[in-house]
């Protein structure tokens, strides 16, 4: 069954009490608003969208099929995360990064345009996305007043 939560995007939890299970249940982080639109915005905008997930593989890709994402890197520790963004960079990419927590800080801080989740904006409000195949600028983006 644990199988099938994970395949709907959620994560299950287990109770055990003398080695027995006596419990499970399932949790999930759900999609924030806008988050669809932005993706769907950014993919017809002619941009690569990726997710750079620590969750479980499975339940990242259940998430990944709701917003419509095919490139999907899970189970990335926050370490690992700030190097999958200089991976992405290779080639002369311009990569937007969008985190939610202080793990995803290293990734943040590589990124050309970064930001966090916890904002009620669509991002395409806040930042303006370049192409990937535009060459970086050589003067730092201008934040919006």
């Amino acid at each position: 069954h644990t199988d099938a939560l994970a395949d709907l995007g959620r994560t299950p939890l287990y109770a055990a009490v003398d080695g027995h299970l006596i419990a499970a249940l399932a949790v999930a982080d759900p999609i924030k608003p806008g988050s669809l639109e932005a993706v769907q915005f950014m993919q017809a905008s002619g941009q690569q969208v990726v997710m750079v997930t620590g969750d479980h593989a499975r339940t990242a890709q259940a998430v990944a099929r709701q917003l419509g994402i095919t490139d999907v890197r899970a189970e990335v520790h926050p370490a690992q995360k700030s190097a999958a963004v200089k991976e992405l960079q290779a080639g002369g990419r311009r990569v937007a990064f969008v985190g939610d927590g202080i793990n995803d800080a290293p990734a943040l801080a590589q990124a050309r345009s970064s930001g966090t989740a916890s904002t009620t904006r669509p991002p395409w409000r806040r930042r303006t996305w370049a192409s990937p195949s535009a060459p970086a600028p050589t003067s730092p983006p201008r934040r919006p007043a």
